[in-house]
């Protein structure tokens, strides 16, 4: 960065719950020079529903395939990213991921 120059940094904001953040950003530059940013945000649930609580699905035979559907309503003013998840929490996603790991 030139003498006297600006740089603009993006910071992403990805929350994994419906809480308040406050933690520091540590930009380290030059000979390990430490500047530390306070940042603070909120993450708020908003109004998505699904069509239905449960998917059944129909019974099938070994290299056949079977499907269902469900809708999923974006009721608010935001854009919202999702994946489908095998646990209900990122933690016990993690933790089973190194579980498996570890039997390796």
């Amino acid at each position: 960065l030139e003498v006297g120059g600006m740089l603009q940094v993006d910071v992403l904001f990805r929350p994994e719950r419906a809480e308040d953040y406050d933690r520091d950003l540590v930009v380290i530059y030059g000979d390990g020079i430490e500047v530390a940013v306070a940042l603070s945000g909120r993450a708020e649930n908003i109004d998505v529903e699904f069509s239905q609580s449960e998917v059944p699905m129909n019974g099938t035979f070994i290299a056949l395939s079977t499907q269902s559907s469900i809708v999923i309503h974006n009721r608010s003013d935001v854009p919202v990213d999702f994946s489908w998840r095998a646990f209900p929490t990122i933690e016990e996603e993690i933790g089973q991921k190194l579980k498996l790991q570890v039997q390796l």
